[in-house]
């Protein structure tokens, strides 16, 4: 029963959702609101139409049968084992198991399992489906809709009923003259009330047109007359019947989008309807109902909207939309006779009939049961995975500026502060004292604002783009008309340097802070205060309103930032964690995010949840000096910052890790750059193809987007963030490994999911594919599995003190080696008959990085201080050495043959005495025969942290990134060949075909596939 209700219930959704497009289209580009009034009206009828006819079809999924092949177990069948450190550095031959003792280790191989003691019976009660839970939580939330909508309403009329009274014999005597030219037999009810309310017409028992007094008394009658036609429309279109439906649709469905949208369509159309109704029953009264229309705008300002079961003449904000279709309005103030039959017998069609959804069979599904991993090579392919759709914004930037504003263009004073308007239209720059506002399609000077005595410290646009706010040394702020330049208000209330102005969400509110270790509000429109937040531990130098506006993010001298709840006047969290003074903050556009930027160097993301919780998002991101400017982008995917040396650097805010630095190719010095200046002022522009950044330098430069990202040949889709990618000897499997915890198997011709693996419970860090079946894996639990992959059981575990593992196979896949960076020294393990580890080598470094040579009789690894050490596995002995540079060694690869090495190196930002060194994330090329860098092979420099490279067949280098990119580089000439714009997050792993024809990639949600052949220039 429950089951079949579902089906009805989705059948329905699925019917209303179609009609819900149709009217759509109507109502927004067929520019019929009458006709598309009926087709929102058909969508709420639907979804309580029980149904009458049902049409079959097969979509859904086929059910899992049960087989009698083993599956992956939840949790591995062999708890960890803690391996003592083994005294030895002899050879590298397989040792033979070692048994624990009985009384205080488990086996280290699996036993047979025994059968478990039968258990007592146990009397059981049957629990419901989860059909039956949805239904009855549905039905809990419609009871206590209905319950709470019921007693609004009566709570309204009690109210209607109590205060309003007859109307005045000359306001009855235009109604029923009204009434009767509009065609209606009756005139209603007619009462005037003294409170703050719309007309409407308002349908709980007799119909009764309801009026506030104040506003009759402010129409001519002409104007009165204009609102009395537009509430009659409503009795005439029989409105005050669709709020019934409407009621009970929303009451039934509150759950449900679909009849939320429906709700605030039908009110928009109908309103507009009734427009059309009024001007075409009174040809030329346009005018008088467009005046009675403004009049009735000013006075419902701050009028709470009508209740429902209401008609009323609609809200302020729609009032203005429909003022330019009632002066100039074409549309048919009702449907055609002919349209209204075809609609009607269409629409009792469609209540009739409702789609009935069916489980495919195996076959059709083409799904496979049982042991996932076995497939005959007759079976059909997974269904094709289509390429990914293009990034909802643009999150990388090509390297190849447009200048909109030259060094020349302003004068020859630099530029302490800027601001771009919402629209992308004007540039203000602060130049000394004095502000200039440029035009930046015309590129020239509109008007320069003169009226600060020194130097002018910040300033920014109101959010509507109407107001110009500056801060200036000589402790005032002014608000100035972006139109023409004039000073609307000065605000003087600091008694020290005015340093940060920021503009509420709302325009209304505008907050200052300055050097006096106050923060103020002002309003915008008078220039009056409206608060103050008095400090007591150093000066403000920076202040953001959050998107709701209640709260104010300020950072200054004291190394902290502080939330303020304007409302309370009280300071709600306070943010530690800087070591120097923030400079600036910025609210990312859902108020999930804050940003801060200090001259500590770094940049730290906040999660503020809309509440500000706090707690900071990854570790603090490094730069090269102070941060100067802050922005994300309008949808909140990227957060964009500037530096005190011209750099501009993009940051996921979801993570807080950096993606890449804009402005500069790879191939050159991640130190270069954007600006030869202090980044004053970054905009991303409305339409999302460029992005804006002014420079102290007097430079603006619009940063076209980069290209879309590219389809892959095979998409595996996770759950959660892939961290680790590794491919079976015979290129048939793909392993996945995610934040989740899980390993996925994957079929790497058809996309198709093989098994799941348990994995580990906090994130799998590594994976690699050993011989006969085996998988290994490294997770943040701190413990190395591996995993028998046709069975899914975990077989063998070791647990170590780390939870950064790296993990290396031998070409033979017979031996494992695994380090991390508070081990000393590196371990194998015989993958054949697993037991005593052997430990090689021993030194300060921490290990981050290592691999067999191609013949498999050494093992290269690399530390955090840019070491590479190469180790002779038969002596256990260090062969050869040599440094690539200050920095972590985070990767090292061979090429299919010979001693030359691809080593990844990432540089943290420092200083050295009096000299920054900026970042650096190369790919260093070393011989490993004497540890030297060859002089012919240029190094590999990217704009963003490079997490992994591989030999590539024909020679060259693919290189993996944070900026989500892929790069395929000439080995012998440091060119890139190719860029393939892949993924939207960092690319945590990559592992190519044994044939060289593609490689696979591992970041954000999936993995992908690509051929080498994409985007080939």
């Amino acid at each position: 029963m429950a089951t079949a209700l579902l089906e009805a219930v989705l059948g329905n959704l699925a019917v209303a959702t179609a009609l819900a497009v149709v009217a759509l289209a109507v109502g927004r580009w067929a520019n019929r609101p009458a006709l598309a009034h009926v087709l929102w009206l058909l969508v709420l009828v639907k979804l309580l139409t029980p149904p009458v006819l049902t049409v079959p079809v097969k979509c859904l999924p086929a059910r899992p049968e049960v087989s009698a092949a083993p599956t992956a177990p939840s949790v591995p069948d062999v708890a960890p084992i803690v391996v003592a450190e083994p005294e030895s550095h002899g050879s590298v031959a397989a040792p033979a198991p070692v048994r624990p003792a009985p009384s205080t280790a488990e086996p280290t191989r699996p036993v047979a399992p025994q059968s478990p003691p039968t258990a007592p019976a146990v009397l059981t009660l049957p629990l419901p489906s989860w059909e039956s839970v949805l239904l009855g939580s549905w039905a809990v939330g419609t009871l206590v809709s209905v319950v709470l909508a019921a007693r609004r309403v009566r709570r309204f009329s009690r109210l209607l009923a109590e205060f309003s009274a007859p109307a005045d014999p000359e306001l009855v005597a235009e109604v029923a003259l009204a009434a009767a030219r509009m065609g209606l037999r009756h005139a209603p009810r007619v009462r005037v009330v003294p409170g703050g309310i719309a007309p409407m017409l308002w349908a709980v028992g007799r119909p009764t047109l309801y009026f506030p007094a104040a506003l009759l008394a402010r129409l001519t009658a002409e104007q009165r007359l204009a609102v009395i036609a537009h509430e009659l429309a409503h009795l005439r279109r029989w409105d005050h019947v669709v709020r019934l439906i409407e009621f009970t649709a929303l009451a039934v469905y509150w759950w449900c989008p679909l009849a939320r949208l429906a709700r605030g369509e039908m009110r928009r159309l109908e309103e507009e309807a009734c427009d059309a109704e009024v001007v075409a029953a009174a040809p030329g009264s346009g005018y008088d109902y467009a005046s009675a229309i403004l009049e009735t705008i000013d006075y419902l300002a701050g009028v709470a909207p009508a209740p429902a079961l209401a008609s009323g003449i609609g809200d302020a904000a729609s009032l203005r939309n429909r003022l330019v279709l009632i002066l100039g309005t074409t549309n048919p103030a009702r449907a055609g006779r002919h349209t209204r039959r075809a609609v009607l017998v269409a629409g009792l069609a469609l209540l009739a009939i409702v789609p009935r959804f069916e489980r495919l069979t195996a076959a059709a599904s083409g799904a496979v049961f049982g042991t996932a991993n076995r497939t005959s090579e007759h079976e059909p392919d997974g269904p094709a995975v289509p390429p990914d759709e293009p990034y909802a914004e643009a999150i990388q930037f090509l390297p190849t500026p447009l200048r909109l504003v030259g060094p020349g263009d302003l004068g020859a004073e630099p530029a302490h502060a800027s601001a771009v308007s919402p629209d992308g239209s004007r540039l203000a720059v602060a130049l000394g004292s004095n502000v200039v506002v440029w035009a930046l399609a015309s590129k020239r000077v509109l008007f320069a604002l003169k009226g600060h005595s020194e130097v002018v410290n910040a300033v920014c646009f109101s959010p509507d783009g109407s107001r110009i706010a500056t801060a200036s040394n000589d402790t005032h702020a002014i608000v100035w008309d972006a139109a023409d330049g004039r000073p609307l208000h000065k605000l003087a209330g600091h008694w020290r340097w005015a340093s940060a102005v920021a503009f509420a969400p709302d325009g209304k509110t505008l907050a200052t802070g300055g050097y006096d270790k106050t923060v103020r509000l002002w309003d915008v429109s008078s220039g009056t205060p409206k608060g103050v937040l008095v400090g007591d531990s150093g000066a403000v130098r920076a202040v953001a309103f959050s998107p709701d506006g209640r709260t104010v993010a300020i950072g200054g001298a004291d190394n902290d930032v502080r939330l303020w709840d304007t409302g309370r006047n009280v300071v709600t969290h306070t943010l530690k964690g800087h070591r120097a003074a923030v400079r600036v903050v910025a609210f990312s556009p859902d108020g999930n995010r804050l940003a801060s930027g200090s001259e500590d160097r770094t940049v730290r993301v906040w999660d503020t949840d809309g509440r500000g919780d706090g707690r900071e998002v990854g570790p603090p991101v490094p730069l090269p000096d102070y941060a100067t400017a802050l922005s994300f982008s309008r949808r909140g995917l990227a957060l964009f910052v500037g530096t005190a040396g011209g750099h501009l650097l993009g940051v996921n805010p979801a993570t807080g890790q950096p993606r890449g630095y804009v402005g500069v190719e790879p191939g050159q010095p991640t130190g270069t750059p954007a600006h030869a200046g202090a980044v004053t002022a970054i905009f991303a522009h409305p339409d999302g193809k460029a992005l804006f950044t002014v420079s102290q330098d007097r430079v603006a430069l619009a940063w076209p987007a980069a290209d879309p990202p590219q389809a892959p040949q095979r998409t595996f889709r996770g759950p959660r963030p892939m961290t680790a990618v590794a491919l079976s000897p015979d290129g048939k499997t793909l392993a996945t490994g995610g934040q989740d915890g899980a390993i996925r198997l994957w079929d790497a011709a058809t996309a198709r999911e093989l098994m799941t693996l348990p994995g580990h419970p906090q994130g799998v860090s590594a994976l690699v594919f050993g011989a006969g079946g085996r998988l290994v894996s490294a997770g943040a639990d701190e413990q190395v599995r591996i995993w028998d992959t046709a069975s899914g059981r975990a077989i063998y575990a070791v647990l170590q003190p780390t939870a950064d593992l790296s993990l290396a196979l031998s070409p033979d896949g017979k031996t494992l080696a695994f380090g991390g960076r508070k081990m000393a020294g590196f371990r194998l393990l015989n993958l054949t008959a697993p037991g005593k580890l052997q430990r090689i080598g021993e030194w300060a470094g921490e290990l981050t990085a290592l691999t067999f040579t191609p013949a498999g009789d050494r093992i290269a690894t690399g530390d955090a201080d840019g070491m590479v050490r190469l180790w002779d596995l038969t002596k256990g002995e260090e062969v050869a050495r040599g440094s690539v540079g200050g920095g972590s060694v985070d990767g090292i690869s061979f090429g299919p043959a010979g001693p030359l090495a691809a080593v990844v190196l990432n540089v943290a930002p420092r200083a050295d005495g009096e000299v920054e060194r900026g970042p650096a994330h190369q790919v260093v090329f070393l011989d490993t025969r004497d540890g030297s860098v060859p002089e012919n092979r240029p190094r590999l420099s990217h704009p963003s942290r490079v997490t992994a490279a591989s030999f590539a067949a024909d020679g060259g280098v693919v290189t993996a990134a944070h900026d989500g990119n892929l790069y395929v580089w000439d080995g012998q000439t440091g060119r890139v060949v190719r860029t393939v714009r892949g993924h939207a997050d960092a690319v945590r792993g990559i592992v190519p075909t044994a044939d060289g024809t593609a490689v696979f990639s591992a970041g954000d949600r999936s993995a992908k596939k690509w051929p080498m052949t994409v985007g080939k220039k």
